[in-house]
Order: structure tokens, then sequence, then C-alpha cells
């Protein structure tokens, strides 16, 4: 049933065993949530809403995620639940092998002709990156 929200909905996605440099990614979700709910964080947005009203941002949690290829499967999986209800997800940590299992949910609800953007930040400021991409699908 599509939610009448249409609220972002957080997903942790702890994998990093695809990462070709250095690991830590799959230890993101947990930390990522613990400074969004810091006393130090701000919960409004520019327009005014309150991010830590309940109900604002969903959260479906973290899905256990092996070390394997088998992860991508389960990540699409939870990915498509969150957009078959009718909300945006927003996922948590992952190297950057997660973004195709995400895009891939995502176009699963995609009408035909329709355009979709995925944006994902690649954050990876061990090395001087900050990089912002948009995927169209």
């Amino acid at each position: 049933m599509p939610s009448p929200s249409g609220r972002p909905t957080l997903i942790g996605l702890g994998y990093d065993a695809s990462s070709s440099f250095l690991r830590g990614a799959a230890l993101a979700p947990p930390k990522i949530r613990e400074a969004f709910h810091s006393p130090a964080a701000n919960g409004w947005s520019e327009s005014g809403i309150d991010l830590w009203a309940h109900g604002a941002i969903g959260d479906d949690g973290d899905p256990a995620l092996p070390p394997t290829s088998e992860a991508r499967g389960l990540i699409e999986g939870a990915v498509r639940a969150i957009v078959e209800r009718g909300d945006r997800p927003l996922s948590l940590g992952g190297d950057h092998s997660v973004t195709y299992s995400t895009v891939r949910a995502v176009a699963s609800r995609a009408t035909r002709g329709a355009e979709r953007e995925a944006r994902y930040r690649d954050a990876a400021t061990d090395r001087g990156l900050d990089r912002a991409h948009v995927v169209r699908v």
C-alpha cells in the first residue's frame, strides 16, 4: 500500500566487501544515525520542516548483509520494499557496489517514459574526495 506521505526513509547498507581500496563503509550506518540524532545536530530543514518530528523520516533499519554477492539481491529487495510503499529511500553507508542494487530497485518502479533520478554522495574524504553524482534511470 503506498504511503500518503512519500516520506524519506533511512536504510543502512552495511556492506563494503567489494571495496577495492579501504574497508569501513559497512560500519557507517549506526555512526550516521548517531550524528543525525546528536544534540549538536539541527533537525530543521530550510523549508521549516522538523525532521525529528514523529514520522517525518522513516527508518527501515539495516538489513543483515553477508560479505558475499548475495548482498546485492538483499539490498535490492530492501530498497524495493521502501519504493513500493511510496516512500523515498535514503541509504546510509556501503561501498560503491551498493549503487547498482539501489538504482535497480528504484528503476523497477519507474513508469515507462518517466524520468527518475538517484542521487548519491561519494564522501571519500580520507582521499580528499567529496563528490555528488546523479544517475538517471
